[in-house]
């Protein structure tokens, strides 16, 4: 059922899936593999089954690419339209499209998203044109926060919410960086990695996560992004300007008294993005 996108669909399908507990094994499935409804069940609203397709998903490998197609692409769509839906851009959507599915809000959706990701073949995610380019796009468009302004970069919207998700949505970013190196701006213009940077960089929702890091860990995910991110634009023309604003920004927080306590985790960060 969780392979055949008609019977998956049903939705006297998802009722039965909705109100009963999933088995631990899946009939005709090795367990190292996912059935593309596993993809969506990872970020639909019901708890118990994304839970279960967490679990599931903890165990399984890349999907492969040569069978990336059918259902695991309309699985894909259905949780790119509901990241769309997010971002408040519902007018351009067609709301018959997403039934019979209902997606989880907030936290939820993300932390599943980002169970999703790691299952995605990455040399799907490294397209540079289609739905690759256009999923990537609107994960980039969740990094801004604060006040309900929203602009366009080309033909990428950055929608502008304080937001608690920001954590996880950070996450699934360092998570595209890590993964697909300089593939990142395959199909994107050469401004586009700046206005990523100064996207994260000036977002209120990143200096809140700053002020949670743990002072006693040498190293932070939140510092540690800056070295990642200036390895996947070396062969930018604005890598230098880059280089130079995360040391300045790293300075300034070492002057900042709210930031006393972190200091010997920003010299390091100061000294490995130098190297």
């Amino acid at each position: 059922m969780m392979s055949n996108w008609t019977i998956f669909s049903d939705k006297r399908i998802l009722a039965y899936f909705a109100t009963h507990e999933m088995p631990d094994t899946l009939s005709g499935w090795p367990d190292a593999s996912v059935p593309p409804g596993l993809l969506v069940f990872l970020t639909i609203e019901f708890k118990h089954l994304r839970r279960w397709a967490v679990s599931r998903a903890s165990k399984s490998s890349f999907i492969s690419p040569e069978v990336l197609n059918g259902s695991y692409l309309l699985a894909i769509d259905m949780i790119h339209e509901a990241m769309q839906r997010q971002l408040g851009t519902d007018a351009k959507l067609d709301s018959r499209k997403q039934e019979p599915f209902s997606f989880a809000q907030s936290s939820d959706f993300w932390m599943g998203l980002n169970a999703a990701l790691r299952l995605l073949p990455p040399q799907w995610l490294k397209g540079s044109s289609g739905q690759p380019l256009e999923f990537r796009r609107t994960i980039l468009s969740h990094l801004r926060v604060q006040g309900p302004r929203k602009e366009f970069h080309d033909t990428v919207l950055i929608v502008t919410h304080l937001s608690a998700d920001f954590g996880h949505v950070f996450s699934c970013f360092k998570f595209l960086v890590r993964c697909l190196g300089k593939d990142m701006w395959a199909g994107e213009n050469p401004g586009f990695p700046v206005t990523i940077f100064q996207t994260v960089k000036t977002n209120p929702s990143f200096e809140k996560l700053l002020h949670s890091i743990n002072p006693s860990s040498s190293q932070s995910p939140y510092f540690a992004w800056f070295q990642g991110f200036l390895s996947i634009i070396r062969e930018h023309n604005a890598y230098g300007d880059i280089l130079l604003s995360i040391i300045d920004f790293l300075f300034e927080k070492d002057r900042d008294s709210n930031f006393h306590e972190l200091r010997p985790t920003l010299r390091k960060c100061i000294l490995d993005v130098r190297m």
